[in-house]
């Protein structure tokens, strides 16, 4: 938990824009005095330098793809193949990791009927885009495996300050579009960060696929490996590539965010 914690404000502070800023504001102390003015100058240029070069799609894109690329789509090939490895008998686990889930008051306006009542039938939109993707690859994997007629349990992490009813009816409405039976559905609501996820994940028993973005299921599953697990990945959804990639933009920026906190996040796994 203390690494946690030191992970969050590290990656904070060396995220592209607080890093440039903080450069940036320092050499405009160093102008305030002669003696350092120059120093003050270098600190400026290197703050415009690396703003200019944390906004090229050219190398925030080649970086993102290095860990998109980490592992391949589970395709239905691979998962036939997977699956035929595996005894008939043998509890399967599909571990999806969590991402944003808007709380039931936002959710107010959705409602058509009655705009200042809860749309309960409507839960499922409080999932954000990164989740629904992840989301829709668990439920691609669960339709298989119910079509096989295998025993398992599709586990989705929601740590938010939701009430755990409305967080189960979430993902019951989500999944109903996949035909899951409830019973399947496991929540997991006391998971904080990707570590504490692979636990619980862990703690269901079985053989497990893991279920996250692309550019998140290689730190996923390095964390896996860290607890001996063998897990088979899934990755869902890759961002799309810039043709620009010489004009500087603010999603190249956004990219180079997500590398940082990816890479700071996989020290995690390398601790004894």
């Amino acid at each position: 938990m203390k690494f946690f914690w030191i992970r969050k404000i590290l990656s904070r502070l060396l995220f592209p824009m607080p890093l440039v800023l903080q450069i940036g504001l320092l050499g405009a102390v160093f102008l305030l005095w002669k003696r350092t003015r120059h120093t003050g100058v270098a600190l400026l240029l290197c703050s415009h330098v690396l703003l200019a070069m944390f906004s090229l799609p050219f190398l925030s894109d080649s970086l993102l793809e290095r860990l998109e690329m980490a592992h391949p789509p589970l395709t239905e090939a691979r998962l036939q193949a997977w699956l035929s490895e595996t005894a008939p008998t043998d509890l399967l686990i599909i571990g999806v990791a969590g991402s944003g889930f808007r709380a039931p008051v936002a959710l107010d306006a959705t409602s058509a009927e009655a705009p200042s009542t809860l749309a309960t039938d409507d839960l499922w939109a409080g999932f954000n885009n990164d989740f629904l993707i992840r989301l829709q690859e668990a439920g691609r994997i669960a339709r298989r495996l119910e079509m096989e007629g295998r025993d398992y349990r599709l586990a989705v992490s929601i740590c938010s300050d939701v009430s755990i009813e409305t967080k189960v009816a979430a993902i019951e409405q989500y999944f109903s579009c996949f035909d899951t039976p409830p019973e399947r559905l496991v929540l997991i609501d006391n998971a904080v960060n990707s570590k504490a996820e692979v636990a619980c994940f862990e703690a269901l028993g079985g053989k497990l696929i893991l279920v996250s973005s692309a550019f998140h299921l290689a730190r996923l599953m390095k964390l896996a490996e860290a607890r001996g697990l063998s897990a088979l990945p899934a990755p869902a959804g890759y961002v799309g590539r810039n043709p620009l990639f010489w004009i500087p933009s603010a999603d190249a920026l956004n990219n180079f965010r997500i590398v940082v906190y990816e890479c700071l996040g996989s020290l995690e796994a390398r601790k004894p």
